[in-house]
């Protein structure tokens, strides 16, 4: 989700790559200028993490969750991308 973030954001590194980890473990690290325009990464993977069947959340620049239902990671991407959306949507 990384490169398509960058695509999508121009101008930023990457404002949050959410990260495929083995047995449903999403994770995302922001860039300090999205997360001044708004991104946060830990609501970002507090939302999407009951999609893999787990619960997590922290900083604003870097979260992690744990999950039980790894098949639950394509859902979790596209609303990753959803919210990420939304959080910079001034951008």
């Amino acid at each position: 989700m990384g490169d398509q973030c960058k695509e999508t954001f121009k101008g930023s590194s990457h404002p949050s790559s959410l990260r495929k980890r083995p047995k449903g473990q999403p994770g995302s690290n922001g860039d300090r200028r999205c997360v001044k325009k708004g991104a946060h990464a830990g609501n970002l993977i507090k939302s999407v993490a009951p999609l893999v069947g787990g619960g997590g959340g922290g900083r604003p620049s870097m979260a992690q969750a744990g999950g039980k239902n790894p098949a639950g990671m394509a859902e979790a991407m596209e609303k990753a991308e959803e919210i990420l959306r939304s959080q910079l949507k001034d951008l």
